[in-house]
């Protein structure tokens, strides 16, 4: 992740994937748990609402472009 100021950084699983689903990988699990860190410890959690619909408009963007 890249931040405006330059830092960097690089997020590595804890856990490895496994069963049928594994080429998704772990990273959604870990991310929940990680939000839910946050709220219970009152604590602005590291993606807010604009990146998120960043990442919606990005994939929208994908779809568009995929053929029919």
């Amino acid at each position: 992740m890249a931040h405006d100021d330059g830092r960097v950084e690089t997020f590595h699983p804890a856990t490895a994937a496994s069963g049928d689903r594994a080429y998704w990988g772990a990273s959604h699990g870990l991310l929940i748990d990680d939000f839910y860190r946050h709220v219970r410890a009152g604590k602005h959690f590291w993606i807010d609402a604009p990146a998120a619909l960043e990442t919606l408009r990005v994939i929208q963007a994908a779809y568009d472009q995929s053929p029919r």
